[in-house]
């Protein structure tokens, strides 16, 4: 059983960290996982997405649920409702990952990645250009996010344009931070996309701006949005 304190009549977990390797819970001071002996020097505490990646993985998905859920009661933010929506996604939950991202939206308009995976369920219905609209927007608030490009990438992909696609994904490899997770798909994308695009015919096109886009190149600001898996 995992220790906890009381909080304001609320039984809350104790600061933790989980190992990279293993997924196993283990207390602030120690540097060793106690399970497999992975260093744990670079260990984020008590980080309920880490957890709820970790049992995802493992195809634990309604566990993965109920521990975003549990940290959402604590203290909700649009980077939790974000990962919601991801593990409602890989449940084939469309509904109610549609309402993760609005609430993450309802609480700031800037989150970006809501913006572009709102986006990615409008192209999968076939609304083709809003999904751009969106994306566009989703670019101008964080034009060096990781995760928006590889979105971008996506909705090229779909179009069949390879070179629009490529262009979003190096850009996000080149500017953009990321999780190692992440990073390691973008690459993998682009190599995908390199090998398919060799003796393809594609068509070639630039993307257009977007009204909003024309309007304003918004900064992004507030609090930063989650390295979660696409």
């Amino acid at each position: 059983m995992s220790a906890s304190v009381r909080r304001r009549g609320i039984d809350t977990p104790m600061v933790c960290q989980f190992c990279p390797s293993c997924g196993f819970r283990g207390l602030p001071a120690d540097s060793f996982c106690r399970s497999c002996g992975a260093t744990l020097d670079d260990m984020a505490p008590d980080d309920p997405i880490a957890e709820a990646q970790t049992l995802a993985e493992s195809g634990q998905l309604d566990r993965a649920i109920a521990t975003v859920q549990r940290a959402v009661g604590l203290g909700d933010g649009p980077h939790l409702q974000v990962a919601l929506c991801t593990l409602y996604l890989r449940c084939g939950r469309a509904d109610e990952a549609r309402r993760a991202l609005d609430r993450a939206i309802s609480m700031d308009p800037r989150c970006a990645i809501a913006h572009a995976y709102i986006a990615g369920m409008d192209l999968h219905a076939g609304r083709v250009a809003r999904a751009q609209e969106r994306l566009d927007h989703a670019r101008d608030l964080a034009p060096n996010d990781l995760i928006v490009r590889i979105k971008r990438a996506e909705f090229w992909l779909r179009l069949g344009i390879f070179a629009n696609a490529k262009a979003e994904l190096r850009h996000g490899l080149q500017n953009g931070g990321g999780s190692r997770q992440n990073r390691a798909m973008a690459e993998a994308m682009f190599a995908s996309v390199e090998k398919r695009s060799r003796g393809s015919f594609t068509r070639k096109m630039v993307a257009l701006p977007s009204l909003a886009g024309v309007k304003n190149a918004f900064r992004r600001h507030g609090v930063p949005a989650a390295e979660v898996e696409v």
